[in-house]
């Protein structure tokens, strides 16, 4: 459909800074703390200087947080792991983040960041989390579902959630992305897809951009006055948008009502009240870590959008490319490849390390998770062999979960502090900590459904003058 039908008969936006300054002074007010739960690294896309917790077992980073963070971001990776696994995992995360913020006098918020084309365990995180904060004496009164990342072309109007390019939408039920083998749906109208995602524990209700625009203090009543257990579907094709809810949601919360968030990376930014971060302060940021020499592309993310974008790349940039082949890592061997990366690393060539472009599914949903699981360990274990001979100048990595995994398994990272997005339509740029294997150098989060055919060599055109060794 013609983008412009999608946004036809919307009242005017006027985006208004005023509303996101109020938004940040009540979160000063209350000593709002925003837990954001990430369930891959790329949650970081809209904002900047934040930190990044990346081992969600270490408890007391979390605490620590909570005395002097306004918001923090854990990556917990649940969308890499199996559906026992995220229960544990996330509510110990929020029972310790309870107790933390009331030891503090902190007005704890959990806003659980998913991905903007609907895949993971929405309905088992927002269950678990509803139920650790009943555990810690706080009574969650509903869900809200955010999923709109304008930035990327995620819009939703109508209920209906669109992956949307220059001139044209597509309902998202008909893209690549539903037919993912581990966390697939038919669905693009989100009040049906959140029906088709279990028994809802209440109704599920729609508030229309024109309300948002047009009636704000009624979106606030409506939240105020819901019954236990509403989700509420939020629809939104802007950041002014985004940022009108967040002041709805921030007056009914001061009225004592408590909704858990389920969002894209674009809420995230609006519920802090902050202003979206300009991608040249983060150039200036990576220029600031002086990266010297050639780099290392990682892909993990098998969509024809990354295909496309690595294509283009490794022809423009004469990457020396270097493939696993997938039957060798599922058997525990990586063939040779991590000599063939620190080689060319050593000898001052940019590495395009991906696995070969076959895709292997399962029989069933968590078959298709541990086989993925597997292939992307091997991954990992030739990123950290290649990196520990010759340590490269940056990273770039290719894909959610593979982004998540290189940081944490691969260079061993802990945490890490978000410098900012390097370009509007969803790229970050990270700083590992000092103990991992990429200290000081800059990590690159690139997100697997972004951009275009051009966009993987466009952070490359990008990076090459931040890398290039100053004038002496």
């Amino acid at each position: 459909m013609p983008r412009n039908h999608v946004l036809a008969g919307l009242p005017a936006d006027e985006p208004d800074a005023g509303t996101r300054r109020a938004v940040a002074a009540g979160n000063r007010r209350r000593h709002t703390w925003l837990l954001v739960l990430d369930d891959d690294p790329t949650g970081t896309q809209c904002v900047a200087e934040v930190n990044v917790l990346l081992d969600p077992r270490d408890t007391s980073a979390l605490r620590a947080a909570a005395a002097t963070d306004a918001m923090t971001v854990v990556l917990t990776n649940t969308r890499a792991r199996p559906a026992g696994d995220v229960p544990p995992l996330l509510s110990r995360l929020v029972r310790t983040a309870a107790d933390a913020a009331r030891s503090h006098g902190r007005d704890l918020r959990v806003l659980l960041r998913g991905d903007s084309t609907l895949r993971g365990h929405y309905r088992l995180e927002t269950e678990t989390v509803r139920a650790a904060l009943a555990a810690a004496g706080t009574a969650a009164d509903g869900v809200v579902l955010v999923p709109a990342f304008p930035q990327a072309g995620r819009l939703t109007r109508g209920d209906v959630h669109w992956v949307c390019g220059a001139d044209t939408c597509v309902p998202v039920a008909e893209t690549e992305f539903a037919a993912d083998a581990t966390f697939g749906y038919a669905e693009s109208d989100l009040r049906e897809w959140v029906a088709a995602r279990g028994d809802a524990a209440g109704p599920i209700e729609s508030v229309d951009v024109e309300l948002i625009r047009t009636r704000p203090a009624a979106v606030v009543s409506r939240l105020r006055r819901a019954r236990p257990g509403t989700t509420f579907v939020v629809n939104a094709v802007s950041d002014g948008d985004l940022d009108r809810f967040a002041a709805a949601l921030q007056r009914a919360e001061l009225d004592g009502r408590t909704y858990i968030v389920r969002c894209g990376p674009s809420f995230v930014r609006a519920r802090a009240g902050r202003h979206e971060p300009r991608p040249e302060t983060t150039r200036a940021g990576v220029r600031a870590m002086r990266p010297d020499g050639p780099g290392l592309v990682v892909v993990g993310s098998h969509s024809a959008l990354t295909r496309r974008q690595v294509e283009v790349a490794a022809v423009r940039h004469g990457l020396s490319t270097v493939e696993a082949d997938i039957d060798d890592l599922l058997g525990g061997s990586p063939g040779g490849s991590a000599e063939r990366a620190a080689d060319h690393l050593a000898a001052g060539r940019t590495v395009l390390l991906q696995t070969t472009r076959a895709r292997r599914t399962a029989a069933t949903a968590d078959a298709s998770l541990a086989l993925a699981t597997r292939v992307s360990a091997g991954l990992c274990a030739i990123v950290e062999s290649a990196c520990r001979h010759t340590t490269p100048g940056w990273v770039v990595a290719k894909g959610g979960i593979t982004s998540a995994d290189v940081a944490t398994r691969a260079l061993r990272a802990t945490s890490a502090r978000n410098v900012g997005p390097l370009t509007r339509q969803g790229v970050s740029v990270w700083q590992l900590d000092p103990a991992s294997l990429l200290p000081d150098r800059p990590y690159v989060v690139f997100p697997g459904n972004v951009g275009d055919a051009d966009a993987l060599s466009h952070v490359l055109d990008l990076t090459k003058p931040l890398i290039e060794r100053p004038p002496a």
